[in-house]
């Protein structure tokens, strides 16, 4: 909640600067507050969608149903070169349950659980 209430601060003294310095340099000011508030609203999203960790990442099932190629009797390959050495990645951490699983040879990202 007081995060909240910060960033709400942050972005009214941020729309009231750019209407201040709009109109004393002759500009459009209700164009610059729309800026203002556009600019977070538009950030929080791409940050929100685009940056989590999961995106555009295949759960096992999913990767498996797509290259069943991949699926050895003793693990799971990589789909690119074939390597069956895969790097798990905690999503925020070390210590984190939920993983990224990536080919330790090429690079490839693979799944995720």
């Amino acid at each position: 909640m007081v995060n909240l209430f910060v960033s709400l601060l942050i972005l009214g003294a941020l729309v009231f600067y750019n209407i201040y310095w709009s109109r004393r340099m002759s500009r459009n000011p209700y164009l610059w507050a729309a800026l203002a508030l556009l600019f977070p609203v538009i950030s929080a999203w791409v940050l929100n969608h685009l940056g989590s960790g999961t995106y555009g990442w295949l759960t096992l099932a999913q990767y498996l149903e797509r290259y069943p190629h991949c699926n050895t009797g003793q693990g799971i390959s990589c789909c690119s070169c074939g390597s069956k050495q895969i790097r798990s990645w905690g999503r925020s951490g070390i210590g984190d349950s939920s993983r990224l699983l990536s080919c330790h040879h090429c690079g490839v990202g693979l799944y995720h659980t």
